[in-house]
């Protein structure tokens, strides 16, 4: 996932600052804010929130953009969990999945067909997998 930082330093009360970062998004983004301060009395406070967002993607990356893209998968820990159609990461209920790492995923997505259609299926599965998830 992108990452976004900025320290920015002492607010005065009431003040307000917006930091706004650019990059290519496939699945969700939780962005959270930390402040630290010392109270009236001079003790040290601190309080974060969180908030979490996800975009629905155009689902039109062919399998060449996948496999030359691996830095936007929308996936976790490196695991393309094909299958889990709530997108909890986990294959549970109903959902029947096939896990793959994403190194077998990309492997699949640059091996060359040669006349075992196998390899064009799992390819196109692969692709319309990530674009859905």
């Amino acid at each position: 996932m992108p990452e976004c930082s900025a320290d920015i330093g002492d607010l005065a009360v009431g003040e307000t600052v917006t930091v706004q970062c650019s990059t290519v998004l496939w699945g969700p983004l939780t962005n959270t804010a930390t402040a630290t301060g010392t109270d009236p009395f001079g003790t040290p406070t601190e309080g974060e929130a969180s908030a979490t967002t996800t975009l629905v993607a155009s689902g039109t990356g062919t399998p060449g953009f996948w496999k030359n893209h691996e830095d936007v998968w929308p996936i976790a820990d490196d695991i393309v969990l094909i299958g889990d159609w709530n997108h909890n990461w986990e294959c549970d209920g109903d959902e029947t999945c096939l896990e793959l790492s994403q190194d077998e995923a990309l492997a699949a997505l640059g091996t060359p067909a040669r006349g075992d259609m196998t390899w064009n299926l799992a390819r196109a599965l692969i692709a319309a997998w990530l674009n859905v998830t």
